[in-house]
């Protein structure tokens, strides 16, 4: 009897361990699935910076004979080609990690790394963008109707005056936009990342 006892109790503490273990392989896959979802957003984000200056280097040699235009449009792409620049340093190292041979410890830490990056360069990434529209819009409106905005002090106070009418609207949705994506997605993997690291003590 003694000896049955014994081996329903090995049996029962090895279901446990396994069972520890399928939680803890759950949790670390939700955990990857989270931070893959949200670097991918930033690698799109990335990607499409660089073909956003593509589109201001082309348009500025389109329009080279027209300095008010193709001059502001190239100074606008070389702000996106400096956010893909920035973001291709801070997506790169996370994209060729190996999330399952990583530590723990390792993994959140670089989960909050990238976390912090990710928000600190949310209000640059909407600057830049803000930038570029403002460039960008004025030439495709002389290419697709024949309208100069420059030519008139007038036209061109209240286009600029519209810019910084949309960048303070936009903003505040901006900052809580980059919070959902960046802030809450990635605690939530750290937070499933907490509870792996409590199965390995």
């Amino acid at each position: 009897m003694q000896d049955l006892w014994a081996d329903h109790g090995k049996q029962l503490e090895k279901n446990l361990r396994l069972n520890e273990a399928l939680l803890r392989r759950l949790n670390l896959d939700k955990a990857v699935d989270e931070f893959r979802e949200v670097l991918a957003v930033s690698v799109h984000g990335r990607n499409m910076a660089f073909i956003y200056f593509l589109t201001s280097s082309g348009l500025a040699f389109f329009m080279k004979s027209e300095p008010d235009f193709s001059i502001t449009v190239f100074l606008g792409g070389l702000c996106m080609l400096g956010s893909f620049v920035y973001h291709l340093k801070n997506t790169r190292k996370f994209t060729q990690l190996n999330v399952y041979d990583t530590p723990v410890l390792a993994l959140q830490k670089a989960i909050n790394g990238f976390k912090i990056s990710s928000i600190s360069a949310g209000k640059y990434d909407f600057g830049i963008v803000a930038v570029w529209l403002a460039t960008i819009i004025p030439a495709m409106l002389k290419l697709a109707v024949q309208k100069d905005i420059y030519e008139s002090p007038l036209h061109a106070g209240l286009y600029f005056l519209a810019v910084i009418l949309f960048i303070l609207l936009l903003y505040p949705f901006n900052l809580r936009m980059y919070q959902r994506i960046y802030g809450e997605k990635l605690s939530k993997a750290a937070g499933l990342l907490d509870e792996v690291s409590q199965f390995e003590h």
